[in-house]
């Protein structure tokens, strides 16, 4: 059996916001009473109002009807079901919530294509929108959208897919070369001993 309060949201909207205060001034009275007892015992007596204000009220609405409303078992299955269906289901690719949660806190770096990229800053240069409005219509960054005009920009398609091809020419050879440097060293050092 569980309970239910109908009356828990009243109670934190009257009770909650004065607990930090009471904290404070609770923490104040303490220090001010290691520094000189009197003190501490004057800052105890301003930190009793908001203090009785939370005990008496929290007294008070648990008494009220329906402070306390008797539920019936819940059965586990139910809530393993819940969570399979919550778990399994298709996520909403409008909100962006769910990709920064899945991919551990980094948006899912989207690809565009060369067509995509250099539509977009032909758009943004018609002037017909701001950059941030752009932006927003593709579902790009404004810091992105400024990283492709300084690599792309004035370029034609076909120059992006060429350009898009020739970087990854380049990295396959810098691993490539990275591999062999590694090879190389590796026969020094078994060179090396065998002198």
């Amino acid at each position: 059996m569980g309970n239910l309060s109908l009356v828990a949201p009243l109670a934190n909207i009257l009770l909650v916001p004065v607990v930090p205060y009471i904290m404070l001034l609770v923490t104040l009275a303490l220090v001010c009473g290691l520094i000189w007892q009197p003190f501490g015992q004057v800052a105890a007596l301003v930190a009793w109002g908001p203090l009785t204000w939370l005990t008496e009220g929290a007294r008070l609405v648990s008494q009220m009807p329906g402070a306390a409303t008797q539920l019936p078992p819940f059965p586990l299955w139910m809530l393993l079901a819940y969570y399979a269906v919550c778990v399994l289901s298709p996520k909403n690719e409008a909100s962006g919530y769910d990709r920064v949660v899945l991919t551990g806190g980094r948006m899912k770096a989207r690809q565009h294509t060369a067509e995509q990229i250099i539509k977009i800053l032909e758009y943004a240069e018609q002037g017909d929108q701001t950059v941030a409005a752009v932006c927003r219509t593709h579902g790009i960054a404004e810091a992105t959208f400024y990283r492709w005009r300084t690599m792309y920009g004035g370029m034609t398609v076909h120059e992006v897919q060429r350009l898009k091809t020739l970087e990854q020419e380049n990295a396959q050879l810098k691993r490539l070369l990275a591999e062999r440097m590694l090879e190389v060293d590796a026969l020094k050092a078994v060179l090396g001993k065998k002198r």
